[in-house]
């Protein structure tokens, strides 16, 4: 059955309609799992069996899945979590937008090596790890806007494998400092969403403002969303202000 719902999964994943959010992360989650086991302690944590389930007719989102992946530091893979390979071979963009995802730990999207664009947008996110999305050599897109992250780990960027990044979407979280030299193995991203965080007016803003006065031309906000992308941000570095 295990083996049946993964070929199911990226069947879909590679045909031209896109899974829901809901069935890319049950999948993600179901495949992470051995056969007939159910999630070992430390891999994924959920709340009720009930929340933890999609209901695609249900029209409101009252029952959100409340989810935590989390690696335990020094530990890249906690026991019972392993597989010999990818299973998301195709997968190439995942939505796990507007859940109650609270934490994500160190190379949490390995099973799906060719992801291009991850949307984490809307969550409880507050904390990552320096490899959240290591092991990902082609992404593109990353969306962290409207979540509680209060501090970036310093190496997030650098162990990124991908030289195509594009987005980086930090808009509207709690960050208060930059890491120094957080931008360095990326220095030219063509999207930077920064606004909308308490950034604090210390001599640890340094960094950021010389940041902005280098590139302060990539780096945009959100403005009144449109069926247009482009129409729906605004170049302005001026909205990245220190309080």
């Amino acid at each position: 059955m295990f083996k049946d719902a993964v070929e199911e999964l990226k069947l879909q994943s590679s045909s031209a309609e896109e899974p829901s959010a809901d069935e890319q992360w049950l999948l993600f989650l179901q495949a992470s799992l051995p056969p007939g086991s159910s999630a070992p302690a430390g891999c994924a944590r959920c709340g009720p069996a009930s929340s933890c389930h999609s209901d695609r007719n249900r029209d409101t989102h009252s029952e959100k899945r409340s989810l935590e992946l989390y690696t335990p530091p020094n530990e890249t893979e906690p026991p019972g979590c392993s597989l010999s390979g990818p299973v998301l071979k195709n997968l190439r963009v995942l939505w796990l937008s507007k859940n109650k995802l609270e934490g994500l730990g160190g190379r949490v999207f390995r099973f799906a090596p060719a992801l291009m664009e991850v949307y984490l947008d809307g969550n409880a996110l507050r904390t990552l790890h320096d490899a959240t999305f290591g092991d990902l050599a082609h992404l593109e897109v990353i969306n962290l806007s409207g979540n509680q992250i209060p501090a970036l780990p310093r190496r997030l960027l650098e162990s990124i494998t991908s030289t195509g990044l594009k987005t980086f979407d930090l808009e509207d979280n709690r960050v208060k400092h930059m890491p120094e030299e957080f931008f360095s193995s990326k220095p030219e991203l063509p999207y930077v969403y920064l606004s909308q965080n308490p950034w604090i007016c210390s001599c640890q803003v340094g960094y950021l403002r010389r940041y902005l006065e280098d590139q302060g031309h990539n780096v945009y906000k959100h403005i009144a969303p449109t069926g247009d992308i482009k129409a729906s941000i605004q170049n302005d570095p001026e909205s990245v202000v220190c309080f």
